[in-house]
């Protein structure tokens, strides 16, 4: 993944989306060691190609999605990453 690399060391911002909870905002998480582990056993999509839906949630609790360019999804989790 390109922009895996990036959230070393950073924080970013998660919404998981599953049945019995649709489209909850968790707020930044840290990218630690054990979340890099498991963000590489999601899929990287521009940004474009997310349900729009994800995306309002982020809009919704005031990310400026300007600042990110692709996401990482894992399961019914969004990650926000950057180029």
């Amino acid at each position: 993944m390109k922009t895996l690399s990036n959230l070393i060391g950073c924080s970013t911002y998660l919404v998981s989306d599953n049945m019995s909870n649709r489209r909850n905002f968790h707020g930044l998480v840290e990218c630690d060691n054990e979340l890099i582990e498991t963000l590489k056993g999601g899929i990287e999509v521009e940004l474009k190609d997310v349900d729009s839906r994800i995306l309002e949630t982020f809009k919704d609790n005031d990310v400026n999605l300007g600042d990110y360019t692709h996401c990482i999804i894992v399961g019914d989790e969004y990650y926000l990453s950057w180029e």
